[in-house]
């Protein structure tokens, strides 16, 4: 058991391809093999904690979800669920977000959300909570959804910045719209913006799209800060986040203006896909760069002028008429 958590604690601090070498030369390797055999043999007799742990250890090196291990780990997990605490309960909630539903998953999960009912109100630890949250998914009846929002509430206050940004994606996970939830995290997030990775950003962006969350606060701060920092974000990266700010009909004019001057200086790195992107938010969007809107409108139609022999017909239209709101025809 201690082997196997060992394994992906020194696996989860490697990049993804040192993972994929690393992953390939213990399934190799022939310890390997004897070591799942050893942990299908004692897991009936494991304590709770090594139980749920070399789940999850198992889930996230790699092994298939259809192998006798990790199916015998599941329903030992269903055998001995009531005796779990609840860190067990957390660590067990996490693997199960990350896996595919089949008949012991499913049963697995319908127990978890008994379970879950019954500890809801003795949980005091928000990282637990959001485990729980994203766990349970969209599918949770909404007056579970409702325990777990009342129970993150009474902790708001010691809310840390990775746990806002957990929760705010939780609350994704959950389709669930807590506006004093998501208010609170918000601001966590704003405090910290600097902090948050490019991903972190952009799942933030499409949480807020698909809760239909709209905080022109916490739009404004994410704005203002890629555009203070554009200058170390790749071209590729800026064209995401105002995908995703259109999505939101939030207009970050500062960092479209910087953007098109980008563009301009430099059209050589719009493909097809990217062009038609950029088209369709600056129209929807309808900004018109301020001093250099000849020379962006020029710069889109050579792109595009360009793109004419593989571009279809329906893609043509609609960059057409792109260009026709914005005025260039």
């Amino acid at each position: 058991t201690n082997c196997l958590t060992t394994v992906w604690r020194l696996l989860k601090n490697l990049s993804e391809d040192q993972q994929r070498y690393e992953k390939q030369l213990i399934f190799e390797h022939p310890a390997f093999a004897k070591l799942c055999q050893q942990l299908l043999q004692d897991a009936r007799r494991m304590t709770r904690g090594d139980l749920v742990f070399s789940l999850h250890a198992a889930v996230h090196i790699g092994i298939s979800q259809n192998t006798l291990l990790v199916q015998t780990l599941l329903r030992v997990c269903q055998e001995r669920l009531n005796q779990f605490d609840n860190r067990c309960i957390s660590v067990l909630a996490t693997t199960l977000a990350g896996l595919e539903k089949d008949k012991n998953v499913s049963a697995l999960q319908a127990g978890l959300q008994l379970l879950a009912e019954q500890r809801i109100p003795t949980i005091r630890d928000i990282f637990i909570l959001q485990n729980l949250m994203k766990c349970m998914g969209k599918d949770a009846p909404v007056f579970l959804k409702k325990k777990l929002e009342m129970a993150v509430l009474k902790e708001i206050d010691h809310l840390t910045f990775p746990n806002a940004l957990r929760v705010f994606l939780a609350l994704v996970a959950m389709n669930y719209c807590s506006v004093p939830i998501l208010n609170a995290c918000s601001k966590k997030i704003q405090e910290n913006i600097h902090d948050a990775p490019f991903r972190q950003l952009i799942l933030i962006l499409e949480g807020c799209y698909s809760l239909q969350y709209r905080n022109v606060k916490l739009l404004s701060a994410l704005a203002d800060y890629i555009d203070s920092t554009a200058c170390l974000w790749d071209k590729r990266q800026i064209i995401l986040f105002l995908s995703a700010f259109e999505t939101l009909a939030f207009q970050p004019s500062e960092l479209m203006g910087i953007f098109a001057e980008k563009v301009t200086e430099d059209p050589e790195f719009l493909n097809l896909k990217n062009l038609l992107i950029v088209l369709r938010v600056y129209s929807r969007l309808n900004y018109v760069p301020k001093g250099q809107k000849h020379q962006f409108f020029e710069t889109l139609n050579s792109c595009l002028n360009k793109y004419l022999p593989q571009i279809s017909n329906i893609e043509l239209l609609k960059a057409v008429h792109s260009l026709s709101v914005l005025g260039y025809l």
